[in-house]
């Protein structure tokens, strides 16, 4: 029964033994990190290889993988997300556990279970990008700017020697526009002056839309 449930479950399994070398995995572990069993044996957690990453894009270092700490500390660690790179050059996003096992009190192995949420991850990326810009001209909605505008308030305050720049624009006379030739017609112009006004602004500076035509 447990041989079928290794070989079947669609969470990835590893074993890693005392000194953090895999020593087993099941065929979900091998479709969902891109490597086979031959592959996987002997590899540890903190092989460069794997690229680890953080949700925020810092560098997950390999003696903090959930395996290695519950072998240095003896205890369980459940639910860490991370992000790992395939052979092929791919980015997984993993949700893992790990626990130790113990045989007459003496830490025999630990066990790794993972399920690949790379699709989740991207639906909730896709609803935070959704949650923070404008549906018509892909640049920050009001709520998101005035947020980037806090953030840039609190970096000039602490750093008095920064300077910093607002700049408000407001089309004159838009409503003509809507009026005479439709919404359609306005909806193009708002897109138009987005293009124009991102053609002459650096990576670094935030466009919003803080209204119906103001930016």
């Amino acid at each position: 029964t447990y041989r079928t449930l290794f070989e079947t479950v669609p969470q990835g399994i590893v074993y890693h033994d005392r000194a953090g070398r895999i020593t087993a995995a099941n065929p979900a572990a091998q479709r969902i990190l891109g490597l086979s069993l031959d592959q996987l044996q002997g590899r540890t957690s903190i092989d460069p290889r794997w690229k680890a990453r953080r949700e925020d894009g810092s560098p997950f270092p390999g003696g903090e993988n959930p395996s290695m700490v519950a072998m240095r500390t003896g205890q369980p660690v459940r639910d860490v997300v991370m992000s790992l790179c395939r052979p092929d050059g791919t980015e997984v996003w993993i949700l893992v556990s790990a626990i130790p096992q113990f045989r007459d009190g003496r830490l025999i192995h630990v066990y790794a279970t993972f399920e690949d949420i790379t699709e989740r991850r991207r639906l909730e990326q896709e609803l935070r990008q959704q949650a923070a810009t404008d549906f018509l001209t892909g640049v920050a909605n009001r709520r998101s700017f005035m947020a980037r505008l806090g953030d840039e308030f609190e970096r000039v305050r602490r750093h008095p020697q920064v300077n910093s720049c607002l700049l408000t624009l407001d089309l004159d006379h838009f409503k003509r526009v809507n009026d005479t030739h439709g919404h359609a017609a306005g909806d193009a112009v708002l897109c138009h002056v987005v293009a124009v006004l991102q053609q002459h602004s650096r990576r670094i500076d935030v466009l919003g839309r803080t209204g119906g035509e103001e930016f």
